[in-house]
């Protein structure tokens, strides 16, 4: 350290230690007394009371706290809702899929995934090709209308992170996932009545 920063130092400690000592008087009247009395009040309040009061006080804060984990745990089935998927079956699963499409790009792409791979298997199936797996969506008699081929090729060709997240004010664009579900369902279920005929 420097001289000059000694020299500071030294200054700044006395007037502290003046001003301390002035000040001493005011200090004790309004921060010390204060907590003093009330950290009085706080002992004789605990001291008028019963042991066994407290005791039973104490039990009851326990018991509550204790009941409270217990029912949290009670209330719900055990496992988290992902655990639970599999007791549903692929059907339940993929209905449940269906109704969280609202949520976001991800479950769209996911339910197109789906169908894009069970059309796969229909064409393979048609083209004689069961054991080849393809992306391609082009078969004998399989000539779907371009928005129902464009969301299946999609489900099978891209990722959900291939398409534009929701901007704050801004709407998404429009993807090939945005068409009725029910319109692919309905092609599809046409084209394997076809293939058991």
């Amino acid at each position: 350290m420097k001289r000059q920063q000694k020299t500071l130092l030294g200054v700044v400690i006395l007037i502290a230690a003046a001003i301390a000592y002035f000040l001493k008087d005011l200090i004790h009247e309004v921060l010390l007394m204060p907590i003093s009395y009330l950290w009085y009040l706080i002992n004789l309040m605990y001291l008028s009371v019963a042991q066994i009061v407290l005791w039973f006080v104490l039990v009851v804060i326990f018991a509550l706290v204790g009941f409270g984990s217990l029912y949290g745990k009670l209330g719900s089935p055990e496992g988290s809702e992902e655990d639970l998927l599999p007791q549903y079956g692929p059907v339940g699963v993929a209905a449940r899929q269906i109704t969280r499409s609202r949520e976001g790009i991800y479950y769209k792409w996911l339910i197109a995934n789906r169908l894009g791979k069970l059309a796969r298997s229909v064409v393979m199936q048609r083209g004689g090709r069961d054991r080849v797996v393809t992306d391609e969506l082009f078969g004998p008699e399989w000539q779907p209308p371009v928005d129902v081929q464009a969301y299946l090729e999609s489900g099978l060709n891209l990722t959900f992170a291939d398409f534009p997240r929701r901007r704050l004010l801004r709407r998404r664009p429009d993807t090939p996932l945005d068409i009725n579900v029910e319109k692919v369902l309905t092609y599809i279920d046409s084209q394997v009545e076809q293939t058991h005929d």
